[in-house]
């Protein structure tokens, strides 16, 4: 894989939007288990907010994302806002047992194998390594630099169409690897329980060919000016308040984003970092003005 292959991108990438349905009985424990069904989750983690040249201290955020693994969960019982609001609130966290994590059983078959997280936003850079890259090949060759925005398309049915954003991913690093070697691969490029997360032991049969890891640019390590980050709000004193997702519309970024995009990725060819910092920049500004802030180094809890 040359640096030449590799271009800079714009990239609108859909995922399931649907909120992670919670039986009664995980209600009444207060944990849903390790999905089997991709969807978002609204989450509350510790995590710092981006405000100009300056971070504040940890304190708990609320976000959508993605979040695989085991988490406590609660209802939510007071909202703000409008669009597609959650119904339960999740605090992700894995268990460790002799210093490694406890993978289930379940995840061993194939048939019933439990899903993985992608994009992994819980550490100080962001990773993107797996979702849709074997279909679609152009996720492997992005250059540093490059944006992927991931969201949800909301349907006709559901009030849209319209795009909802959870995660701004901007490239910085990337590595490449075989699915069936990843751990071996990817050594010293992830963080711990990274590979673990991600089920690497149990996606080897997925592809044969390779695969890129990649980094996503950090405030503190940021490309062009640019970082990863999530659409946030912080939760104050505890207190859970429901919201929707950012919405971000081809009105705002005409001939980049599609407003009713399907599970194919959409690219977008960028000049160069200058411009792609133009449109990262709007890209900030559009979020935040819908209430917004810009979240950073979120963490999951490790049990005991």
């Amino acid at each position: 894989m040359s640096p030449s292959s590799r271009k800079l991108k714009f990239v609108q990438f859909t995922h399931p939007g649907g909120e992670h349905s919670v039986s009664p009985a995980a209600l009444a424990a207060g944990v849903k288990s390790w999905s089997r069904v991709h969807g978002r989750k609204f989450i509350k983690s510790k995590g710092l907010i981006v405000t100009g040249s300056t971070l504040s201290i940890p304190q708990d955020l609320l976000f959508w994302g993605e979040w695989e693994p085991d988490s406590y969960v609660k209802r939510v019982t007071a909202f703000s806002g409008s669009g597609i609001l959650p119904k339960y609130v999740h605090e992700p966290f894995i268990t460790l047992m002799g210093g490694k994590m406890v993978v289930p059983s379940m995840a061993v078959n194939q048939d019933k194998c439990c899903l993985n997280t992608d994009p992994f936003v819980f550490n100080d850079y962001f990773l993107y390594s797996l979702c849709k890259q074997v279909r679609f090949v152009n996720l492997r060759y992005l250059d540093q630099g490059s944006i992927i925005i991931f969201g949800s398309t909301i349907s006709k049915e559901k009030g849209g169409p319209y795009f909802v954003v959870d995660t701004v991913f901007v490239v910085d690093k990337w590595r490449s690897y075989h699915p069936g070697s990843a751990r071996a691969d990817l050594k010293g490029f992830i963080p711990k329980y990274y590979d673990d997360i991600m089920l690497f032991d149990y996606t080897g049969s997925i592809a044969t060919e390779e695969l890129t890891c990649y980094h996503g640019a950090a405030f503190d390590r940021s490309v062009g000016g640019m970082f990863s980050f999530v659409p946030c709000k912080p939760c104050d004193k505890g207190h859970v308040v429901g919201f929707s997702r950012p919405v971000i519309s081809s009105i705002d970024f005409p001939g980049i984003i599609n407003d009713n995009l399907n599970s194919a990725p959409k690219y977008s060819d960028i000049s160069s970092l200058a411009e792609m910092k133009k449109i990262w920049d709007k890209l900030c500004g559009v979020i935040q003005s819908q209430g917004f802030e810009l979240g950073v180094n979120l963490k999951y809890k490790k049990i005991p």
